[in-house]
């Protein structure tokens, strides 16, 4: 009698996560998140064997113990080197506790599929697949309703997620996620995503269309990336019984995706002719002191007469004025969002932005012994990953790499190490993790 109840409780929490992966994303849908993610959560440390699963992974897995450091570490920071002690409590408790909780969730959900007859790792994966392609398809059909309204290109336009940053980071995960399939089913790993090939690919071009029209410059850097990447493993990682041919053409194929789009980027946003001149300003930043402030210090004039890319510059510029103050606090300043803006407050005395930059505003809150225990631990699940596609080729692998390799690559250039976007991915790496834990104690119909 007990199994129907679980089976109940899996499908509530099939749904409601559902519903969590297209919303995260969408303003206004605070409390509606985590009252999807609290009831979620309870659900599932309801079930006896999912509280069980999870206690056996927190004994044994290394990965966990680096993060449970990690959080050690910061709550030290707060009574010995936090610059505000109030804030770095209030920033641990709105930020990295409701992303812990996220990394919680994600192996919750994952052990509650994994013990069920009828589903299991494959089918908890497809319910994310397609409720971040659903995601990525309300942009798309925002976008052409914009085109269709206003009879102009939809380009270096935010739509429904309202914010450039929030639909590249979306569009890109997904893409990283048909990426690995397609990868999957052409060497044998087998379908994670119960969705014909057809459509797969047509998902992914999707993603790649609402990557460009967001007008986002990093996320077409991170689509670039992944092209070129999942090319270079069909080519010289594809088992030998793939024809040569067959290996180079889907080589081929990704690069002219990527180029095309390249191609097309570079013409349609006029900022990328300004680009590395402006960025070679960045590197003054003792003489050229825009970065701090516009106003009193006005941005140069380029040498064609031009007016300086701010974004390029200013970006640029803050993470190297962010690593020279690190090394003024290696210890950091207690984690807050507010790392880089309370640093620069204390030293220069002038009330800033953020920088922009995950990695600065880590490695300023945290330190660097922070910063090496989160390397470490985003480390070692793309290690995971890395030993499963040794072995298996297959989605579940190359989604571990991805999904690190993105994260970490994204956060150098942007702040996506905060808010929803932080709770996003903490929810997926728990998937993942969960998922690439060995059964102790096979269940019965578990893939």
């Amino acid at each position: 009698m007990k199994l129907p109840l679980t089976l109940t409780r899996y499908q509530a929490v099939a749904w409601m996560s559902f519903i969590l992966l297209i919303i995260w994303s969408i303003p206004h849908t605070i409390a509606l998140r985590y009252s999807l993610m609290s009831a979620s959560l309870l659900c599932c440390l309801s079930v006896a064997s999912v509280r069980q699963a999870l206690w056996t992974q927190l004994r044994h897995s290394r990965t966990l113990w680096l993060y449970l450091l990690l959080s050690l570490w910061l709550l030290i920071q707060v009574p010995t080197v936090a610059l505000h002690p109030g804030e770095t409590l209030e920033e641990l408790r709105g930020q990295w506790l409701k992303s812990s909780l996220a990394l919680l969730l994600g192996m919750a959900v994952m052990y509650l599929g994994r013990h069920q007859a009828s589903s299991g790792r494959a089918q908890v994966l497809n319910g994310v697949f397609v409720a971040l392609g659903c995601a990525v398809l309300i942009q798309a059909l925002d976008y052409l309703w914009a085109w269709g309204v206003y009879g102009e290109s939809p380009f270096n336009s935010t739509g429904v997620f309202n914010g450039k940053v929030q639909v590249s980071y979306l569009a890109n995960l997904f893409l990283s996620l048909c990426m690995a399939e397609a990868f999957s089913r052409l060497t044998g790993g087998g379908r994670y995503f119960q969705v014909p090939s057809l459509l797969l690919a047509g998902w992914a071009l999707l993603a790649a269309a609402v990557t460009f029209f967001s007008g986002a410059r990093n996320g077409l850097i991170g689509l670039v990336l992944l092209c070129m990447s999942t090319g270079l493993l069909v080519l010289y990682y594809a088992p030998a019984s793939i024809r040569r041919s067959h290996r180079m053409g889907g080589f081929v194929a990704l690069l002219l995706l990527a180029g095309t789009l390249t191609g097309l980027h570079l013409k349609t946003d006029s900022r990328w002719a300004r680009f590395v001149e402006s960025t070679a300003y960045s590197f003054h930043t003792d003489t050229v002191l825009s970065w701090l402030d516009a106003k009193r210090y006005p941005y140069p004039i380029l040498s064609d007469g031009q007016p300086l890319d701010d974004s390029a510059y200013e970006r640029t510029a803050w993470i190297i004025v962010g690593m020279k103050l690190s090394a003024e606090h290696p210890l950091g300043m207690g984690f807050t969002r507010k790392a880089y803006s309370n640093a620069v407050m204390e030293k220069y005395g002038v009330a800033v932005r953020h920088s922009h930059s995950g990695l600065v505003e880590y490695t300023l809150g945290m330190g660097w012994p922070g910063m090496a225990l989160w390397g470490a631990f985003l480390l070692a699940v793309f290690a995971q990953g890395l030993r499963r596609l040794l072995k298996h080729h297959d989605t579940l692998a190359l989604t571990s790499m991805f999904l690190v390799t993105g994260f970490a690559g994204r956060m150098v250039i942007e702040n996506i190490t905060r808010d929803h976007m932080m709770e996003m991915f903490m929810f997926l790496i728990g998937l993942v993790l969960a998922a690439l834990m060995r059964d102790r104690q096979p269940t019965p119909g578990t893939p």
